[in-house]
Formats: C-alpha cells, structure tokens, sequence
C-alpha cells in the first residue's frame, strides 16, 4: 500500500514529459547553465543547472522568475514565457526543476526548492538585479517554490510582486479526494509537502492570485483559502484575485498576466535593467559532429564537410590536419571549452585503455601466492585511477612545461590544455591543435583548473563505455556523443566558473608565457626548470621508499598537524619528484606481479601528492563558487 502510494503521489506530483523537449541547440544564445545554492545557506555549491533567459526588443525594467507546472519542461513553456516577455515588456528567467528536461535527479520537495532559491541568487548575483526590480511568479505546482522563497527571504531582498498561478493550499488538500486515509498516510510518510497555506501571510510584497473556475486540477477553492489567511493577517498584506471565469488549469490566458505584470509594475519612472556579463553562462552549440562525427555544409561551428573518424588515433590527426590553432580558443573565454572538450576527449580515452590493462593485471595477479601487497592495497577505484591519471600524466585541465634532456631550453616545448606547443609559437600562441602523449613524460605543472568531481564522473562514463581495447594505434573512436556533451558540458560549466582575477592571470600566461611560467611556479621548481639537465640525469631519479617517508607526515593520519606548513611547500616540485620516480618500463599486458605491484604503489604515491597538491597549491585554480550573501 504504501508503495503504491509513494509511487501514486510521485507520479502525480511530478508528471514528467518522458524526453526532454529541448536540447543545447534549442534557441541558441537562450539557454544557461545555472550555479545551483545550498537551501539553507543560499551558498553555491558546484552544482548546476539550466534556465532560459528570455529578453523583449527593448529596454527593461523588471525580470520574472518563473517556477513552471509539473507536467512540461522548460523548452514546453518557452513559448509561452516568450511572448509574456515581449507583450509585458520584462525579461524571463525561465527556469528549471532538477530531474526534469536535460537534467537527471530524484525529485522531492527539496530539490524544487533549491532549484528556485538557485535561480533567485543568480538573478540577483550572476546577473546584478536588484531585488525591488524582480517578480517571482509560479503556476500549480511552481506556486509552493515561488511562495516558499517570497516567505523566506529578508526583508531587504524582498521581491516586488510575487504571482501565483493556479495556486493549492497544500499537497495533502490536493490529494484528498482520493480519501481521507491517504491524506494521513501522505502526513505520515512525509510527503505533506509544499504547505503554502503555512507561509502565504508572511509573504510581505504584494501577491496576485490567478484561476481558473473550471479548474479540475486544483480547485479554485485553494485560491480563496490563500487569500482568506493574507487577509487575516496581523500585518498589512496586499492580495489581488483574478478569477477566470470557465478556465480551466491549463488554459490560463497568457495575456491576463500580460495585463497584470503591465497594472503592477510601474516601471516608466525606473532606469532600464544593465544585466552582469553572463556570456560565460551560456550552454554552447554540441561540438560532436565537429570533433569525431560526420556532418553536413554549414552544420558545424569549427570545421568545413568531413567524413566519421574510424580511429581514435584518425581523431585526434584530423584536428592538427584542419586549420584550428590553440590561439582561437585560448584568447577568447567563450571559446575555451572547445580546446579543453578536446582534451578531456583524448585524457578519457587514453585513461579508458590504461583502466582496462589495470584491471586486467588486477585479475591476474588477485590469487597470487607471491603478492607483496594485500589485494585490497591493489585495488584501485575507477574515481582514484582516473585522477592518478591526472598525478602521472598531468591534468587536461593544465598546463604544463615538458622537460626533456634532449631539450636546448626549458621551454622547448609545453603542453597547455592537453596540446603541444612549442617555444617558436608561445608568443603568439599560433600552433596547430597536436594532442600530446604525456604517459611516460617528465612534466612540470604550471597551472590547472581543478579537476572537479563532476568533470572526474564524466571521465568515468567514457571509460565505462569502451569495448576491449588493446592500443592507442587501434583503438576506435568508440566515444559517443552524448558522452562528448557531458563533457562539454562539464568544461563550459568549468570555464564558467573562473573567477575574474584568474582569467586575468591565464590570460598573462597567454600573453607573456615565458614570464608567466616563472610567476606561477615556486623557486624551486622555477629553478629545476632552469637546471632541467641535470635534474633528468640519472641521478635526478627519485626512489619510492625517499617520497613515501616525505609524504608521511601529509598521511590522512597527520596531515592536519602539517597543515600550517602547506603553503611553504613546493608541491610543484613534489609532483613533478613523484612522476619521475623509477618503476622501470610501462606496463603490458604480461608484466609480471613485481611490475605491477611497484606501479601500482607509484599510482598510490602520485595519487597522494597530487590531491595534496589539488588542496593547497595556489596552481589550482578553484571554482569561484559565491558564499552565502552577506
């Protein structure tokens, strides 16, 4: 029974449209990702989501959140929100509920409630609206997150109208005609949720209450109810009703809230909206058909007519065949994720065929008599490969200063965001887009955007993906497309989030590169990089046991009592010891169990120094995630 009833109330609640209705491509330039907040705190916390932002012809002065129903997506009520936008003469912040749409996420009360306090604080933060200068507005089920937020907020951040649509009293009300003993086991299993009829007098702005009569959704009755508790408040509430005579729930004229938001707003005296730069918030074309599929004139935004790679390898040559350089996409913030979607592409695939070759020696050497090491010592997660990757091989995300003892200068060549560049091309940044292979190379990391947890998951889809493979050479070009816009996606969102002064110092680096790189590294890997020479000798080899005993006070056991001393260390210069320690040659697919075991403690001990490194280096850019508001 209570199955029953949780599935009931869920698929009643929450009528999803079963595809999302609108894709990246949908009304381009319209669609943004949207930082999502901490419910309590208001904080972001590295999530997202989507929203369209919906703007008139003209000038305007006022922004409309809406909390759309239950039944459709965004791309469903687009049009409608549209010609509001452009009749009322206001922008629309068109926003959406986790779990609906593009977005993948079990739905409860909670999650429609961050979603609406989420796209209140980037109005109000990311796009620089004032509070007096937004309406938030919702309809059926969007009326509990609109009231909800109008109820919570303090008073200075009070918006100037709050409508609401098709309103309920509560989910318990709405469902009691089913019978009076469901409603008390909805109570009792806590799905008594989105009580407006707690909170609707405490909303202090003014609040318009429109349905319809022949609403059999939700009973007009609810509206009444709503505006009998504003009206016996001890506090002056102003509450208009518009009732719709033979409307039903769905069918609420679009030019009454027109004619609404025109009565209530008076915006002629009112300087118009500046809107915050928020191009970095745009969900940008899917870069697929360009980088591995096949496509038709004029349907890709990088390249002319191609034909579908077969190979990974035949990918990755393309690139450096076609006109691309490295200096069309590293100048401009909005063109960066392009270079970086490459580079992560290549990163998993590459990690795809080392994860496979892992777990294949992990197989074999599991019941073997002779192991030094206890299996679970051996046992590496998918997560924990994929950034030991990122310790050995350096960071996607990075860039970096390649040391070779056959090298004239130290910066004979780099590799920035997964590509090669050479010392003749820094100044202009013009080299052609050449994927580097850094598996066995001596890098020194210069600066990285942080790896996220997010942008780690997307890597682990690609991997879990791949059929067996057995080289780079042959490897096909097995990654698919929605892969490689999970992965877009998690480079536009990484890009997003660079604060300004970091884009200040990448956009140094881009520049003046070979004064860059000495600014950002410590002294003494700034002076490694000038003796490289010598450091790549035989004797610059480190030894496992001497990095392990220099890593033991930084042990999940003692790392807080070296805490104070982490940003005198060089941790530059301690992963770039850790990746040139000698465990002799790569592994195959027949290394015997001393090989595998002696990588396998070097991806331990890399591992380590690298989420070190991720922690405390100021050579990690962090997410520039905004606090709770003051």
């Amino acid at each position: 029974m209570l199955n029953r009833l949780d599935s009931f109330i869920k698929s009643n609640i929450f009528p999803r449209p079963k595809e999302s209705t609108y894709d990246a491509s949908s009304h381009k330039g319209k669609l943004l990702h949207i930082p999502q907040v901490n419910l309590h705190t208001n904080a972001e916390n590295g999530d997202f989501n989507y929203g369209y932002l919906l703007k008139p012809s003209g000038d305007f002065t006022f922004l409309m959140i809406y909390a759309h129903p239950n039944a459709v997506d965004i791309g469903m009520s687009y049009e409608e929100l549209s010609y509001v936008s452009k009749h009322a003469g206001i922008a629309v912040l068109l926003f959406e509920y986790l779990g609906y749409g593009l977005t993948h996420a079990v739905i409860t009360e909670h999650t429609v409630l961050t979603d609406m306090h989420s796209a209140y604080w980037f109005s109000r933060r990311r796009l620089g609206i004032p509070p007096e200068r937004i309406v938030l507005c919702g309809r059926s089920i969007g009326c509990a997150p609109a009231a909800h937020l109008a109820a919570h907020l303090p008073a200075p951040a009070v918006p100037s109208l709050l409508v609401l649509q098709c309103p309920f009293a509560s989910l318990s009300e709405c469902i009691r005609d089913l019978s009076q003993n469901a409603v008390s086991i909805t109570n009792l299993r806590g799905f008594n949720w989105f009580r407006t009829i707690d909170l609707i007098a405490d909303v202090p702005c003014p609040v318009v209450l429109q349905h319809g009569t022949f609403d059999t959704n939700i009973n007009v009755s609810h509206t009444y109810d709503l505006k009998a508790k504003r009206d016996r408040s001890p506090h002056p509430r102003v509450t208009y009703l518009y009732i719709e005579e033979g409307k039903g729930h769905n069918n609420l004229s679009r030019n009454l809230l027109v004619t609404i938001l025109k009565e209530k707003l008076d915006g002629a005296t009112l300087k118009p909206i500046k809107l915050l730069d928020y191009g970095k918030f745009k969900v940008q074309q899917p870069l697929f058909d360009s980088l591995f599929g096949s496509f038709s004139p004029g349907s890709s935004i990088l390249t002319s007519p191609g034909t579908t790679s077969t190979t990974c390898s035949e990918a990755i040559v393309s690139w450096e065949q076609q006109a691309w350089r490295i200096r069309d996409y590293v100048f401009k913030r909005e063109r960066l994720h392009i270079l970086l979607t490459m580079s992560v592409c290549s990163f998993a695939m590459r990690c795809a065929l080392h994860w496979q070759l892992y777990c294949h020696l992990h197989k074999v050497h599991t019941v073997s008599e002779a192991a030094s090491l206890e299996v679970g010592e051996r046992r590496c997660s998918m997560s924990a490969f994929v950034l030991n990757c990122c310790a050995q091989w350096g960071s996607p995300l990075g860039i970096h200063v390649l040391l070779d003892k056959l090298h004239t200068h130290p910066l004979d060549l780099m590799v920035l965001f997964g590509c090669y560049i050479g010392r003749q091309d820094l100044e202009y940044m013009d080299a052609p887009i050449t994927i580097a292979d850094t598996t066995s190379r001596a890098l020194l990391t210069v600066v990285e955007l942080a790896f996220t947890p997010s942008m780690c998951k997307a890597v682990q889809r690609v991997i879990s993906s791949a059929p067996a493979l057995e080289s780079m050479e042959s490897m096909p070009c097995f990654i698919q497309s929605e892969l490689v816009e999970l992965v877009q996606l998690e480079c536009e969102r990484a890009v997003a989030l660079i604060s300004d002064d970091a884009w200040l110092q990448l956009s140094h680096f881009f520049s003046s590169p070979a004064v860059a790189v000495r600014e950002f590294l410590s002294s003494k890997a700034a002076h490694v990089m000038e003796g490289f020479a010598s450091f790549l000798s035989s004797s610059g080899k480190e030894t496992m046991e001497d990095m392990e005993e220099w890593l033991r006070p930084w042990s999940s056991e003692h790392h807080h009592a070296a805490d104070g001393f982490s940003v005198e260390v060089p941790w530059d210069y301690y992963l770039l010891k850790a990746r040139r320690c000698d465990v002799g040659a790569p592994l195959t697919k027949f290394s015997d169990l001393s090989d595998f075991e002696l990588t396998v403690r070097k991806m331990k001990l890399a591992l380590t120094l690298y989420k070190l490194f991720q922690r405390y280096s100021q050579q990690v850019l962090q997410p520039c995630l905004l606090p709770s508001p003051s």
